[in-house]
């Protein structure tokens, strides 16, 4: 195509604002990556942009990457996906308010009340993103035992999906290492400080007393979604 990877980048970014969806831009040093290396994207949205920039038939792509898009379509979705309850399993009566149709109401009546109007413009300051889409909340609400105080008493948490490098240095205290979303194989999420050591995921808890460190290996077992940058919290 011609293209620099700085100007298939801007390009990418293009994109991303008439999809009105940060997701589908893509840094020069990614374009690079995938340039060089052997491995496809791991984000669905980075490979829609690449089809658009590059002029690449998306069959193609996805035959090259082992997946036949003939097939698609032919399984029932996950039940963690539409919220629909496990068979056999029978949910709580609070669990089903808060994954079904009554989760905005329980968190802005019950949980937080009053949400101050200055966030309204304020969002994409605290994410570092031109555009702060329902994809970089999530719900952290309900967990008793939390693996950092800052997650105490937490509702929601804004994600930043483009610093995917998790960092831990030992050198400073608990309250200055950044936390992460981890995404688990298992499609569970995790709130947590980590940091990758010799290829593996290593989730480092905030007290040695309470929680044990574990370790993933990553790409395979757990992916890292972003870093939190925003915590919503109930006020005691």
């Amino acid at each position: 195509m011609n293209l620099s990877v700085r100007e298939a980048a801007a390009k990418s970014r293009t994109i991303a604002e008439v999809l009105k969806d940060s997701r589908y831009e893509t840094s020069p040093s990614s374009l690079s990556d995938y340039e060089l290396g052997d491995a496809p994207p791991r984000d669905f949205h980075k490979i829609i942009t690449l089809c658009s920039i590059y002029g690449l038939q998306f069959e193609s792509v996805m035959k090259q990457m082992g997946i036949d898009v003939a097939a698609a379509g032919t399984e029932a979705m996950p039940d963690r996906y539409v919220f629909r309850a496990e068979p056999g399993v029978g949910a709580k009566r609070s669990d089903a308010e808060v994954l079904g149709t009554r989760f905005l109401e329980t968190l802005l009546l019950k949980a937080s009340q009053v949400i101050p109007f200055f966030l309204r413009d304020s969002l994409g300051y605290f994410s570092g993103s031109r555009r702060v889409s329902l994809g970089d909340f999530f719900w952290v609400g309900g967990e008793d035992d939390a693996l950092h105080p800052y997650l105490a008493e937490g509702l929601l948490v804004m994600v930043n999906r483009r610093r995917k490098t998790p960092l831990h240095r030992d050198s400073k205290p608990w309250w200055q290492q950044p936390l992460y979303i981890i995404l688990m194989r298992d499609g569970s999420l995790l709130a947590c400080c980590c940091a990758v050591e010799n290829g593996l995921l290593v989730i480092h808890p905030y007290s040695r007393d309470f929680h044990h460190s574990a370790k993933y290996r990553l790409h395979q077992d757990a992916e890292v979604v972003g870093e939190i940058v925003a915590i919503l919290r109930r006020l005691p």
